[in-house]
């Protein structure tokens, strides 16, 4: 529970950080960073949404590499083989830049 408890923190603070504009690349990684010890296990997502339509994932995503295409929901590029490497990548960020894994079982 408390994993859970854990991502659902993480996510809404890094959502309203977002929607306040006050969200860095240097600020993600100092939040996520503290997550390291705890276990975070994304199933205690809420699925919330920023107002532009990105979650937490995405706006995550877009901090660490610009590059990155995002598809957001209801765009020609949202389908099964962008989630996918969406997904992917948050993985491969989560393991690589903060030391945690996306999904525990």
């Amino acid at each position: 529970m408390e994993r859970k408890m854990a991502y659902a923190v993480f996510e809404q603070t890094i959502l309203e950080l977002y929607e306040q504009n006050t969200l860095t690349l240097d600020l993600l990684e100092q939040i996520a960073s503290q997550y390291r010890q705890v276990s975070i296990d994304s199933v205690g997502s809420q699925y919330l949404r920023a107002h532009d339509g990105k979650d937490v994932q995405q706006i995550c995503i877009g901090l660490v590499d610009p590059s990155f295409p995002i598809a957001l929901p209801g765009s020609h590029e949202d389908h099964d083989e962008s989630w996918e490497k969406e997904l992917n990548k948050w993985e491969k960020i989560v393991r690589q830049h903060w030391g945690w894994q996306a999904y525990r079982g």
